[in-house]
């Protein structure tokens, strides 16, 4: 008996499991709209709810003219001569 047994519970551990019962093509259907929606982004209701880019890169020079003042710019252009002025206003 505790041999029959023991085979019994061999054949059953090598039998392949059972497989998952089959989805009708509604249900299928539903889980894939389920996870569409789960993985959609908000649509925005204005202009103004969208992200703006990163701001472009900005080199020695362009750092240096946002932070001065209007007087303080006016000051260095009129140290400059109009060569430096051209080549200044060019890397821009």
């Amino acid at each position: 008996m505790a041999n029959t047994a023991a085979l019994i519970d061999q054949i059953l551990a090598d039998l392949p499991p059972e497989p998952e019962p089959t989805k009708t093509p509604e249900e299928l259907a539903k889980a894939a709209d389920a996870k569409l929606k789960a993985k959609a982004a908000p649509v925005p209701a204005s202009l103004s709810a969208i992200p703006g880019g990163s701001t472009p890169a900005a080199d020695d020079v362009t750092a240096q003219l946002a932070t001065k003042s209007g007087p303080e710019l006016t000051a260095d252009f009129m140290r400059m001569n109009p060569q430096q002025i051209e080549a200044m206003l060019a890397r821009l």
